[in-house]
């Protein structure tokens, strides 16, 4: 016996005039796989990008502030609590040169990456 062919055809399986069966291209068939827009993925998604660009931010006015020879503590103290954390990981790895810190470099590009990476989300 043959089975029913709407149900064959909910799979994507036809059967010809010879009672053989065929596939066929649905553009359904990988509905289940790709993610849709729900709302809680977009707000989640632009929270997290939003978030590693103010960081980003905080982090470039950390640096710039280390330029001037005495900053106001009022700036300085929250921002290197908030930024001292992530730069001091690739201190770490990469030790200054003289004077020379090339860390934040390593750090803001990765910063970068990251904030790209997460704007390419849905």
């Amino acid at each position: 016996t043959m089975p029913n062919p709407g149900i064959l055809e909910r799979f994507g399986i036809a059967l010809n005039q010879t009672g053989h069966a065929n596939l066929t291209t649905s553009p359904n068939h990988f509905a289940a796989i790709i993610p849709g827009d729900s709302t809680a993925e977009v707000v989640l998604t632009s929270g997290i990008y939003n978030f590693l660009n103010y960081y980003n931010f905080a982090i470039v006015a950390r640096l710039l502030l280390t330029w001037f020879p005495n900053p106001p503590q009022a700036l300085v103290g929250p921002l290197a609590a908030i930024c001292d954390p992530y730069l001091n990981i690739f201190r770490g790895i990469i030790p200054p040169l003289g004077q020379l810190d090339l860390s934040p470099i390593i750090s803001l590009g990765l910063l970068n990456f990251i904030t790209g990476a997460t704007a390419a989300l849905p």
